[in-house]
């Protein structure tokens, strides 16, 4: 998705049309990239593997 919204964002520049879509694909990856590694950080430190 992070990727997609990049190349959206680069053709649209090139052509120059609105950034907008590109831009909200891009911002929402990142938001989930965010919340997906501070639930993985919780549910490993909550694991207590080999105790």
């Amino acid at each position: 998705m992070f990727v997609v919204g990049i190349i959206q964002i680069i053709i649209k520049a090139a052509n120059n049309k609105p950034l907008k879509p590109g831009l909200n694909l891009v911002i929402i990856s990142v938001v989930m990239l965010v919340i997906g590694a501070g639930a993985c950080a919780v549910i490993l430190s909550n694991l207590h593997i080999g105790h």
